[in-house]
C-alpha cells in the first residue's frame, strides 16, 4: 500500500514522498526507517503513520519530546487524524495526503471527510499559528 507524503523542510521547501509498504510506515532518524529524517531533533524511530478507512491515519509517535499534531503535543500514543493534518517531527512539517490526492497545491487545511466529532483527544481543527521553529523544551 502506498502512502503519500507533503514533508516541509526547516527552510519552508515542500517535498513529496510516496512510500509503498505494507503496515505501518517508520519516520525518524535512523537509517532503517522508511522515511529518515536527518535531524538531532529528530528521534532515531519517532513516529509511524498507517492509513485507515475514509481518508483518517493512525499516528503512533514513540518520541522522546512528542510530536506535534496541529497543535496538540501527542507522546507516546497513538491518535487519528484526517488527511493534510500538519504534524511537526523536529525542524519538519509533515502532512499525510489523501490517496489520489494531488502530491503539490495541498489544501491548507482538512478537506470533506474530516470527522465531525474530535477522534482520540484530536482538537476539532487545527488552529493559526503553527509555531514556525520548535519551541523551547521540545
Amino acid at each position: 500500500m502506498a502512502l503519500s507524503l507533503s514533508i516541509e523542510l526547516g527552510d519552508g521547501t515542500v517535498e513529496s514522498l510516496t512510500v509503498d509498504a505494507h503496515g505501518p510506515i517508520t519516520i525518524g532518524r535512523d537509517p532503517s526507517c522508511h522515511v529518515v529524517l536527518p535531524s538531532l531533533e529528530v528521534s532515531r524511530r519517532h513516529l509511524t503513520i498507517e492509513p485507515l478507512q475514509g481518508g483518517l491515519f493512525l499516528v503512533t509517535d514513540s518520541s522522546a519530546n512528542g510530536t506535534m499534531i496541529g497543535s496538540e503535543r501527542v507522546r507516546q500514543r497513538g491518535v487519528q487524524v484526517p488527511a493534510n493534518v500538519p504534524m511537526r517531527v523536529g525542524p519538519y512539517i509533515i502532512r499525510p495526503l489523501a490517496q489520489g490526492a494531488p502530491t503539490g497545491g495541498y489544501p491548507a487545511q482538512p478537506t470533506a471527510g474530516y470527522p465531525a466529532q474530535p477522534t482520540a483527544g484530536y482538537p476539532a481543527q487545527p488552529t493559526a499559528g503553527y509555531p514556525a521553529q520548535p519551541t523551547a523544551g521540545y
